[in-house]
This record gives C-alpha cells, structure tokens and sequence, in this order.
C-alpha cells in the first residue's frame, strides 16, 4: 500500500525532518508527504529536548490534514506511537510498550519517540506534522544518546532494514488515522495492551507539582487517567509519567 499512498521523500541530512516537513505543508504539499532523513542535527523531542539522530536511525516526519475535530488531535500521536510499537513486536518479536503519550519502550530501554505539532487556522487544524525517530541502527554509546535508550539492532544482533520498517508503520499508521473520526475506541483498546505502568502506582510531574494515583489508562482523548490517592478519577493531557511502586 505504501507507494500507492504516500509520497516518501528521502534526504542525506537534515537540521530536522519536522522542520522541512512543515515548510513543504506551508508550500501545499499533499497529506501523506514522508520525510526521510539518513541524520538528522536538530532533531527535537518532547518539550523541547533534543533528539539525538546519527546515521543508521529511522528519522522521518508524515505531513496530515485532519479533518476531524480537533479535540481528537492527540490521538494522532497515540496511534503514531502504537504503530511504531506494533510493527516491531510484529516484525521482530521483541515485546514493546509505550510510555504515555508517545514514547516506545522494551524492557526499560527506550527504542523511539513521537512528537506532534499542529497548525491551527480559526480554531482548525489546517496540517499537522508528526515527527518519529527510531533507535534501529543506532549504536548505543553514541554520544548525547539518552541513557536509558537502546537500539533493534543491538537488541537483535543484526542490522533493521530501515526501508521495510518505515512502510510498515505508515500502513499500520494510516489504518488507525481513520478510526480517529468514528472508531477510536479501537485504537485505545490496542494502545492500553501496550501502556506502560497500567494498574499501577504512578506519579506525574505537573508544573512542578507530583500527583500521585494509580494509572488506568488513556480516554478518548488521549488523555492519561489516574485515581489520585483520594479516590478521585482524573484526566491529565500533561505531564511526566513515573511509576512509583507495583500495585
């Protein structure tokens, strides 16, 4: 389905897929447009926090132009990431979880990362760009590489095929981009087999503040949901995830 449907465009070297990904949505490239770089020197991740993107990575950005409510916006990302999750337990067995919102774990070690940006015309989504970078190839004492993240290909002793991947997850992606609308329930559903710290103990750094609870899962807005340690349900759509204790 891939070469039917999106437009893959590959580069050497990038300051950021994000980056070019949102001049060509300003300039009227088509929905579905894949940027692709072999490296990447600005590579960003949630908050603002750098990316380390050397070569032999998965670093490409997807060009969208949602037309659902925007409300439905983080679904994007949840659905990103649960393609991103499901691709490699699928194709190379390893068992994965993800890290609410976007972040893809196996064991403690973290494979990849998704992030969103949007935007916004008179209270609409005129395109969003949803940026992925995967740790395939990656060696894992590369220097600036976050501590607790690891690669598939030392996990698997053999080198991804970075080609086969992207076209997996963008197959898988865009299956669940049109649930968003009208099937959403679906989507969460697959997500929460996959959330990290399910039914257990967590705390989430909000503005400085922790606040404690046990962690039931997402809603259908993709927001994380706790029973905090007065009983009461909350639904957060910031903040830091940590698991505090076992349940």
């Amino acid at each position: 389905m891939s070469g039917k449907v999106f437009e893959i465009l590959r580069f050497e070297k990038l300051d950021s897929t994000m980056d070019k990904a949102f001049e060509l949505a300003k300039s009227g490239c088509g929905e579905w447009t894949v940027v692709v770089a072999e490296e990447q020197s600005m590579g960003r991740g949630r908050r603002g926090r750098k990316w380390v993107s050397p070569r032999g990575g998965l670093w490409f950005s997807i060009v969208l132009k949602p037309k659902f409510n925007p409300i439905f916006l983080p679904l994007v990302g949840i659905a990103t990431s649960l393609s991103c999750a499901e691709a490699i337990e699928e194709k190379f067995g390893l068992k994965t979880k993800v890290k609410w919102p976007n972040d893809v774990y196996i064991d403690s070690s973290k494979v990849g990362g998704v992030l969103v940006e949007a935007l916004y015309r008179s209270g609409k989504v005129e395109f969003a760009i949803v940026g992925v970078g995967l740790n395939t190839n990656v060696h894992p004492q590369v220097k600036g590489l976050d501590a607790k993240a690891t690669s598939l290909s030392r996990l698997l002793g053999r080198e991804i095929d970075n080609e086969e991947l992207l076209e997996y997850i963008l197959d898988k992606l865009r299956e669940y981009y049109l649930m968003i609308p009208d099937q959403r329930e679906n989507i969460i559903r697959r997500y929460l087999k996959h959330m990290m710290f399910k039914d257990e103990i967590v705390k989430i750094s909000i503005n400085g503040r922790w606040i404690y609870g046990k962690l039931l899962g997402i809603d259908d807005l993709g927001r994380i949901v706790i029973r905090d340690e007065e009983g009461y349900v909350k639904h957060l759509n910031v903040g830091e995830v940590e698991r505090v204790r076992r349940s």
